[in-house]
């Protein structure tokens, strides 16, 4: 019974799946909680980091993990060789953009942990995807590493270099954005959002960004997050039904004028695309 729901779920996935391109910071950026995929992403990160800077071959982060899933049924050996020629393809080749990431409908990670955590040390964000058209049934918080008793210190090892990762991804630009008028101001933007930095710019030069839109010469770029960022495909691209959402109820409150003055990115990936041609005219 199990194998003929598992064929009919391949099916359906094989007929409503989309790929589209995407940013690291669509998956790993925190939501309302660290996610069980992003947490053992991060796992794998802490592994390629001991493996490349440290020589230490013992891949412990992965075992634990796996060890306290399958028990005697781990097969150990086997995941430390195929985790290995993993990092030595990225060290030779890099990232493979025909190697998709598997996420859910939620822009959920699902299937290619090791990768992440490759994509992560190696400073990688753009990455190509395939999105079922489903809901992951993988826990949204991490009830299950704790149910399996793993142990607090190891558990909060991860949660802090995860945490890092976070700081990361701000500092790369890797974030949703907005880009507000420099006499402007979103006093409610706080309510609907979580405001990570402020950085105030002035243009050297005109620019233009999605859609052949002109930046104003000066001005603030706003990086946030999102709890729930409702992710939709759209021409091959990951975009957020929550930004069109936030841009709706600005356009209530102050109108159709005030809002067309406001930029907002679509995506972590479009947010990271803005952020790295404003960067050099930010004023610190």
């Amino acid at each position: 019974m199990f194998s003929i729901k598992k064929m009919l779920v391949d099916l359906y996935d094989s007929r409503t799946a989309q790929s589209c391109s995407a940013s690291i910071g669509d998956i790993m950026n925190l939501r309302r909680n660290v996610e069980h995929n992003q947490f053992l992403a991060t796992t794998r990160y802490l592994d390629i980091k001991d493996y490349v800077e440290y020589n230490k071959q013992t891949f412990v982060w992965q075992n634990t993990v796996s060890r306290a899933a399958y028990g005697n049924k781990h097969r150990e050996e086997d995941g430390n060789m195929a985790f290995s020629k993993l990092i030595t393809s990225y060290q030779s080749k890099g990232y493979d953009p025909n190697s998709l990431f598997i996420v859910d409908k939620d822009m959920r990670l699902l299937d290619g942990n090791h990768r992440m955590g490759m994509n992560l040390y190696t400073d990688q964000h753009k990455i190509n995807v395939r999105v079922l058209k489903r809901k992951s049934k993988n826990p949204g918080n991490l009830d299950w590493y704790l149910q399996k008793k793993i142990s607090a210190d190891f558990l909060k090892k991860v949660y802090n270099a995860y945490l890092q990762i976070q700081e990361w991804l701000i500092e790369t630009g890797d974030t949703f954005c907005c880009i507000v008028p420099e006499i402007e101001k979103l006093s409610e933007l706080d309510l609907m959002v979580n405001i990570k930095s402020v950085h105030r710019y002035r243009l050297q030069s005109p620019l233009f960004v999605g859609g052949g839109i002109k930046l104003n010469q000066a001005g603030k770029l706003i990086q946030f997050t999102l709890d729930e960022p409702e992710y939709m495909i759209e021409d091959s691209k990951a975009v957020s039904k929550r930004i069109r959402d936030i841009k709706n109820i600005l356009e209530m409150r102050y109108g159709m004028e005030f809002v067309s003055q406001i930029y907002f990115s679509q995506s972590c990936l479009e947010g990271k695309e803005i952020f790295d041609k404003i960067k050099n005219d930010f004023i610190e």
